[in-house]
């Protein structure tokens, strides 16, 4: 009987601390949230394990930084057909960034936002969505470099 009644309390706790947030693969929220930003990248509500390595757009004074910084893109979430995507990078180098569409458990790129040359300093993209409206994960990589970054965007 005793045994029974841990299994029981067993089950009753797992079932209570499964994750309740997360509606299953495929659908909207298959990435998690977004950090929001308003109409000129400031944000809204962050997310600390979104944007690693983020720049802060309103704290350089004009100077170009000498690091490697990505994002946050705004407006986040995006109303229109389009977001701003803001990277650094502190010399000339080859740079790509990736969407990323979650079907299932596997992330599938569906979208070359940039794959090219940059010079050194502050570049801002503009994506034009070709995507239905959900949340996509943008991915920035840089060759020769260990910097890498990603984030989450959505567009309604």
């Amino acid at each position: 009987m005793k045994l029974k009644y841990i299994l029981f309390l067993f089950f009753i706790i797992l079932f209570i601390s499964c994750d309740k947030s997360s509606t299953g693969p495929g659908t909207e929220n298959s990435f998690g949230g977004i950090v929001q930003t308003d109409s000129v990248g400031r944000i809204i509500s962050d997310d600390s394990t979104q944007w690693p390595g983020r720049i802060n757009l309103f704290d350089n004074h004009g100077i170009v930084p000498i690091g490697w910084g990505f994002g946050p893109a705004y407006p986040n979430p995006s109303f229109s057909d389009s977001i701003i995507i803001p990277f650094v990078t502190p010399l000339r180098i080859k740079t790509t960034i990736l969407c990323y569409a979650r079907t299932g458990l596997v992330d599938n790129v569906v979208d070359t936002v940039y794959s090219g040359l940059c010079v050194a300093g502050i570049h801002y993209f503009n994506y034009k969505r070709k995507l239905p409206k959900g949340i996509y994960r943008i991915q920035l990589s840089m060759d020769n470099s260990s910097f890498s970054s990603f984030g989450n965007i959505q567009f309604k």
